[in-house]
């Protein structure tokens, strides 16, 4: 204060911010989108035929809706072994990829500038045009969804269990909720980067609130286990001649969020289901569930197998999970959440659990195709089950355990001044 004024600005038009920080977030989102389908690469993949004019047009705008996991429904005809045209229907939700990048750095931008607009006084004050951020980005999206339509290359992923699961060549729509849920959830989580951005740009001395510290350090722990774990999986596939080898490179980001949920108890499943739709008879080429904890079960429409990892496997998993809870108690503490061990661990937990939801409904491919003749269903995802819910207990405990050390050791005392 000086002179009884204060030395901060005053805040700005809540809803100039908003309106500012949804228009450079959709901007940045479709120009490079339009970047990277003009240059051949983004989930369209670089080997498919050059495309021009309205096509790149149709093409980046579908694919700034696939790379944020939005699910893609379409209809229409292709041609069938019998040279007569056969009407399809077909489903597509592509799992997280290295371009999530695009709506990570749109929506970080976005936030930033919507925040300089408002020039938030508060933590509370920054939640809240971030909330209303999120879901004015949710709505534009989702009114954008209505116009957009192109089709998918051919050749967008590999076979899977040796059923081809890519797209049939028909026009596909973004679905209207899928694009509002996601566009919202998206928003309220990598948007608030850029709004706690410019709140440290107008309020350098603000403290970070409780809640946020817990869930920066389980972000942070989670990021650093997701990139270790996609370096190694990133060199192994880079000594794949195989062509399909730089398409599954993309799909990094997924298999980090698996195996992260893996550490607290999720399973990978991978399932694919083939129907003649005439004849009435369903088969099950494939169906596979991978627990750390519980081994690899396998089954298909001829035999049943299930196979324990190993016990190095095992204890390594359990090691791991117990260092990235107790680490993320410990820097709870250390960057300001300084209320007991028992509330930071909740909190971490809460956190926690937030965190392998949205890696849940990141990390999924789902396709299904279907015609008046047959229909084929390929889903790959996280399942949580009972053993999920040791993990979580472990986690806590962990948490707990590392979020008194720290307090033990003074950390975070005085880092910040007064934790809120």
């Amino acid at each position: 204060m000086r002179g009884g004024t204060s030395v901060y600005p005053r805040p700005g038009n809540h809803l100039a911010a908003v309106v500012v920080g949804t228009l450079v977030a959709t901007t940045v989102l479709l120009a490079g989108s339009y970047l990277l389908t003009r240059f051949g690469v983004g989930l369209f993949g670089s080997e498919a035929q050059r495309i021009a004019g309205i096509e790149t047009i149709k093409r980046a705008g579908l694919n700034a809706f696939a790379v944020q996991c939005i699910s893609l429904s379409g209809a229409g005809s292709i041609s069938s072994g019998a040279g007569e045209p056969e009407a399809v229907r077909a489903w597509v939700a592509l799992p997280v990829t290295v371009w999530m990048c695009l709506p990570f750095l749109a929506l970080i931008v976005g936030g930033y500038c919507g925040g300089c607009v408002r020039r938030c006084d508060s933590v509370a004050g920054a939640v809240s045009l971030c909330c209303f951020l999120a879901v004015a980005y949710g709505a534009a999206l989702a009114m954008l969804s209505l116009v957009i339509s192109a089709q998918m290359d051919a050749g967008l992923l590999p076979e899977i269990g040796g059923v081809t699961v890519s797209p049939p060549m028909i026009d596909f729509s973004p679905s209207f909720w899928s694009t509002l849920g996601y566009g919202v959830l998206y928003g309220m989580m990598f948007s608030y980067l850029g709004v706690a951005a410019a709140l440290r740009r107008t309020r350098p001395s603000s403290a970070p609130g409780q809640w946020w510290v817990s869930g920066k350090s389980v972000v942070t722990i989670c990021a650093v286990i997701s990139v270790l774990f996609g370096a190694v999986l990133s060199v192994r596939m880079l000594g794949d001649r195989e062509e399909s080898g730089a398409r599954w490179l993309e799909m990094v980001p997924a298999a980090c969020g698996i195996a992260y949920s893996m550490l607290y108890g999720g399973s990978a499943v991978g399932r694919v289901t083939s129907e003649i739709t005439a004849l009435d008879r369903q088969t099950r080429p494939l169906y596979a569930r991978a627990g750390l904890y519980t081994g690899l079960q396998r089954s298909d429409d001829n035999a049943r197998s299930v196979k324990p990892f190993g016990a190095g496997v095992l204890a390594g998993g359990i090691v791991v999970a117990f260092l990235a809870s107790l680490f993320s108690g410990f820097f709870a503490v250390k960057w300001g959440s300084r209320d007991g061990s028992l509330p930071t661990a909740c909190r971490v937990l809460v956190v926690q659990i937030g965190c392998l939801l949205v890696l849940a409904l990141s990390c999924r491919l789902a396709i299904t195709s279907a015609s008046s003749f047959s229909s084929t269903s390929v889903y790959v995802g996280i399942a949580f089950g009972p053993i999920s819910v040791i993990g979580l207990a472990v986690s806590f405990l962990s948490s707990m355990l590392g979020a008194s050390i720290a307090t033990s050791r003074g950390a975070g005392v005085g880092a910040y001044g007064q934790g809120r």
